[in-house]
């Protein structure tokens, strides 16, 4: 992966990390942002939550350091704390890797998981798994969103190219 191939797959995930943000998550009402669904996490507060933690500690992890704690839906009881916090770490993640050459992507890191582990990573394959957990998650916010009665849509790798007119 090209440190420039890996900056257009960021643009591309926090284009679509807003515009699920905007289109789907701000368009529900309280009950239907923490209805349960049975599926994944459970409501959309706690997918979104579980996405913003995931890039918070994977992020750490890509820096070599072991964060042993999870941020909760708890900590970010509403939309307005989640927004907060994840602006933050989307701040933090586009500086980051703003910085990658070929090298700091082949980097090893290690980093300690909260059961004690040693791992040896490299950060290519750390910043990869940030964007497949959002695919992933991004789309079973919108499944959740449809199955409740909210806003769904394409969320297109493909269609955002074209739309960029690339």
């Amino acid at each position: 992966m090209t440190p420039d191939a890996l900056r257009t797959l960021y643009d591309y995930h926090y284009w679509e990390l807003h515009h699920v943000w905007n289109d789907c998550v701000m368009q529900l009402s309280d009950a239907q942002f923490r209805q349960d669904s049975g599926y994944s996490h459970g409501s959309i507060h706690a997918e979104v939550v579980h996405l913003m933690n995931g890039e918070w500690l994977w992020l750490a992890r890509a820096r070599g350091q072991s964060p042993q704690g999870d941020l909760t839906p708890a900590d970010y009881p509403d939309r307005a704390g989640i927004r907060t916090k994840w602006d933050h770490i989307e701040t933090e993640m586009r500086g980051f890797v703003a910085t990658m050459n070929t090298d700091t992507l082949e980097a090893a890191v290690h980093y300690t998981l909260p059961q004690g582990a040693q791992v040896e990573n490299h950060v290519w394959k750390i910043l990869f798994h940030i964007l497949n957990h959002g695919t992933i998650h991004r789309a079973e916010i919108m499944a959740i969103s449809h199955q409740i009665g909210g806003p769904s849509f394409d969320l297109s790798f493909m269609q955002w190219l074209m739309r960029r007119g690339n």
